[in-house]
């Protein structure tokens, strides 16, 4: 698309507001001054732009002046600009101020003869715009010779009796001449005078600005990374958009996959900081170049140090950089400074000479090294940066070093994505090299971090990673790092599951079988048995052994997750017992004793659905939000999404349509693949009537069951689920279901549930399309595995529903009607809808008369 940068405006809407209102007033005859401030870039001219369109929609007068930033412009320049073809060049006010053109000739003159040049310039604006109303713009007067600042400080007084707005325009950074700081003060003091500071964008207003530029949505990764390295600085933004333009990454279909990283320092960008830096003094350079070079935010101690100069002397050379508003010193550490914006600090080192800027980096280095001390941990981050900026001097071997250590550091806090790339970047520096144990420990470093950061498509890395370091350990005799391998709590990741069973058992044969290693290693095979083999036996057997280990070791920790890991295995095999909510709330204060949020998000989320199936919605959503808001301090992509998606089902519940959609719409962002997120879509959009949504939402989840790995059976069951509800309105859709729920249950080591619901989608499929033959095959599977239905009222309801139409209407009504009492007697809205229908569909199926008159009566219950 096309796209005119310059014609780009977003945002400050109360500036513009209080704009207009001020121009109104002007135009009723009440004068006004208006005092627009920032720092440069920040979109003064671009907001007086603005001003002047829609003073030239009403047909105003506009004189605009432009203070230079060059030298030589003689005295009065910006009002002669401004005025001169209003009032003549040659007329007698215009002449006279001219006339003070010389060097000191202004100053020379008295104070009464100064007043009445100054009352003669003020009485020909006067009658300039008696009989029109005008606006009078006065741009970046922080370049305007003193004679100008003290006419404008003479007619802003005056203006208050004249059709006029006066709008000026300066940075409140940087080398002001003369007394522009007294002058402006003494104006904004004016009852009819306002002040305008121009701060930076937010993140909205950064979104809006790539809105404006091109019809793709960029990531909230990509928004977030051009706020924080412009500073929200609009020119820079803007500037950063017309790079991307440039090369054609406005236009893809999403900006999602562009890294920040890759966005360079745009040219314009590069220009206005070589323009502002120019006029600062070299010795002052040098220091901004090193500064440069440490980072967004340095020292003194450590510039000092890596310019080999005493602090003493280093402040001064300081001084006109913070002036120039270039770097600002931190409010609450004196000795901490940081670049205005990330780009202009980019600007400067990209300035450097390859040559210059890696002994800059090595330099940076060995005084970080010099002053770490016993934070060297703690700098191995800036430490991998530097040494990887000047590798051609140093070799790979510190990079390396410095990676993985800044790996362990970032992944102690929780950095996991940081984690990630330190780990990556030592990996793949070693390659070439034969496996030792600091690069078998990098591979478990990576594993660790992929299993908190990797995709759908991605999570295979974690195992490769995973099963590197324990193949190295068992290979060379180091069992503790095995042992650390299979110790690490993995969640569910497609693509190993076998493998990772396969390495637990192993680990298994390593430690002492009541050791708290045994019992970390039992807990994490219980957790992958269930998706690995669907055996729920083992899967009991192994949690119940860890439950058993932590409680004689004391370790509470061990304890919740084993609990909570338990309860999860229950709810996927289909089996809700009488105890769960006692023994969810009791996996929540355990893990609140030992503050592990993971365990204490599973164990709110089982309390969650064991209150959803006893019909208790306000509970169900308030141990949802709890365990919402677990995830979240744990950081864990999978736990914060499956805590979403619980949330979202409890909403189903209470029929929080606008709120669940947000919630998935945040989910899909995390994992746009999901096809549990996608068929619960489907389903919200399917029920509340919004076809076009329902329509874009199953194809993607059909995309996804058609493009996912082979043993992702989950895939195909929510597709089949979603078709056979769906297919209501698009018949075609099940066949579709059919096809996909007997792929499903054709998969070797399916667990119950996937079962479960992939049988619920033929019943859809059977009940739609009235299929008595496939009814009855649902049904007789359903019969023949009664525990299925334990705790899951929707399988008892379905199969009713398959009764009834195989012609077993009492047995169906029986069935049903016990359950629509329960559910009618609870606060669960929308199942309360759900099963009227579903009763007044059984009921019909046997047709008495009494019968019809009752669906009748249900179907106005499910109306009202």
């Amino acid at each position: 698309m096309s796209v005119e940068f310059q014609d780009l405006f977003v945002g400050r809407e109360a500036e513009t507001s209080l704009l207009s209102e001020q121009l109104s007033a002007a135009v009723n005859g009440d004068g006004q001054v208006v005092l627009v401030s920032g720092e440069a870039g920040i979109g003064k001219t671009r907001l007086l732009r603005r001003l002047e369109e829609e003073a030239e929609d009403q047909k105003l007068s506009i004189y605009l002046g432009r203070c230079r930033e060059t030298a030589g412009a003689p005295p009065f320049w910006p009002w002669i600009n401004a005025l001169s073809a209003s009032l003549g060049a040659d007329s007698e006010i215009v002449a006279r101020l001219a006339g003070h053109g010389h060097s000191g000739e202004f100053e020379s003159l008295s104070a009464a003869a100064q007043f009445g040049l100054f009352d003669s310039f003020s009485r020909s604006l006067r009658r300039l715009t008696a009989d029109s109303p005008s606006i009078v713009i006065l741009e970046d007067i922080h370049w305007a010779d003193p004679a100008s600042l003290k006419l404008l400080e003479f007619v802003a007084a005056d203006v208050a009796a004249m059709p006029v707005l006066l709008a000026c325009s300066f940075r409140d950074t940087g080398n002001a001449v003369g007394n522009l700081p007294a002058v402006s003060g003494h104006i904004a003091r004016e009852p009819h005078a306002n002040r305008i500071e121009l701060r930076p964008f937010n993140h909205s207003e950064i979104k809006a600005l790539f809105a404006g530029a091109s019809d793709t949505r960029p990531s909230v990764e990509l928004i977030d990374a051009t706020a924080q390295r412009t500073g929200g600085n609009p020119l820079f933004a803007v500037e950063t958009l017309r790079l991307l333009h440039a090369e054609g990454r406005l236009e893809a279909d999403t900006l999602s996959d562009v890294p920040s990283r890759d966005i360079g320092v745009p040219s314009g960008v590069a220009e206005a900081v070589t323009r502002r830096l120019s006029r600062l003094p070299s010795s002052s350079l040098d220091m901004l170049r090193n500064a440069a070079i440490i980072g967004n935010e340095f020292t003194i101690s450590l510039l000092s140090t890596m310019s080999a100069l005493e602090a003493l002397n280093l402040l001064p050379l300081l001084d006109p950089l913070v002036t120039a508003g270039v770097i600002g010193q931190d409010d609450h550490d004196g000795t901490l400074f940081r670049f205005s914006h990330a780009l202009v600090r980019e600007a400067v080192v990209e300035g450097l000479p390859i040559s210059e800027r890696a002994q800059g980096h090595k330099a940076a280095a060995e005084a970080i090294e010099s002053t770490a001390g016993l934070e060297l941990t703690e700098k191995a981050g800036a430490l991998a940066y530097h040494y990887n900026e000047c590798r051609a001097l140093t070799g790979n071997e510190p990079v390396i070093k410095y990676s993985r250590m800044a790996g362990e550091q970032a992944l102690s806090v929780s950095a996991y994505d940081q984690a990630r790339t330190y780990f990556e970047r030592a990996i793949e520096l070693s390659e070439g090299k034969p496996i030792d144990e600091d690069v078998a420990r990098t591979y478990f470093g990576l594993g660790r971090a992929l299993s908190f950061t990797s995709t759908v498509n991605e999570r295979y890395k974690v195992g490769q990673a995973l099963h590197t370091a324990f193949d190295y350990g068992i290979s060379n005799g180091l069992m503790n790092l095995a042992v650390d391998v299979a110790v690490f709590p993995i969640t569910q990741h497609i693509g190993f599951r076998d493998q990772h069973k396969a390495v637990l058992e192993r680990a298994l044969d390593l430690v002492a079988q009541d050791s708290i290693e045994a019992g970390y290693i039992q807990n994490n095979l219980g957790h992958i048995t269930q998706f690995a083999t669907g055996d729920f036996d083992r899967a009991d057997e192994a949690l119940k052994a860890a439950i058993t280990i932590g409680e004689s070791h004391g370790d509470v920790n061990l304890q919740a997750l084993a609990v909570a890991t338990l309860l999860d295995v229950r709810h996927h095999h289909n089996l809700h017992l009488e105890d769960d909510l006692d023994i969810a709330l009791k996996s929540v204060d355990l893990a609140r004793k030992c503050n592990n949020p993971d365990a204490e998000a599973k164990g709110f989320r089982t309390a969650a659905y064991t209150c959803r199936e006893r019909n208790d919605a306000p509970n169900a959503v308030k141990y949802a939000e709890g365990g919402l808001a677990a995830a979240e301090r744990f950081r864990h992509g999978d736990g914060i999404l499956y805590a979403i998606m619980c949330l979202g089902d409890m909403l189903e519940m209470t029929g929080e349509w606008d709120r669940y959609r947000s919630l998935n719409d945040r989910a899909l962002e995390i994992d746009e693949r999901n096809s549990v997120i996608l068929l619960g879509r489907v389903l919200v959009e399917h029920f509340t009537g919004s076809v076009d949504d329902e329509d874009k939402y199953f194809e993607r989840l059909l995309q996804v069951a058609k493009t996912n790995p082979e043993d992702d059976y989950y895939a195909y069951v929510n597709a089949c689920i979603a078709a056979g509800v769906t297919g209501i309105r698009s018949p075609e859709r099940l066949e579709i279901g059919t096809e996909l729920a007997r792929h499903a249950l054709s998969v070797t080591g399916v667990p119950r549930r996937a079962e479960v619901q992939a049988s619920s989608g033929l019943a859809m499929a059977a009940l739609v399309q009235r299929d008595v033959d496939l009814a009855q095959e649902v049904f007789s599977w359903i019969a023949a595995r009664p525990e299925v239905a334990v705790g899951e009222n929707i399988v008892s309801r379905i199969a009713a529903r398959l009764e009834a139409l195989i012609g077993m209407s009492d047995s169906a009504i029986a069935r049903i009607e016990p359950i629509y009492d329960e559910i009618t007697s609870g606060q669960h809205t929308f199942d309360h809808v759900m099963v009227c229908y579903e009763f007044a569909e059984v009921l019909a199926e046997r047709g008495d008369v009494e019968d019809i008159q009752r669906a009748r009566e249900l179907l106005e219950e499910a109306e009202d």
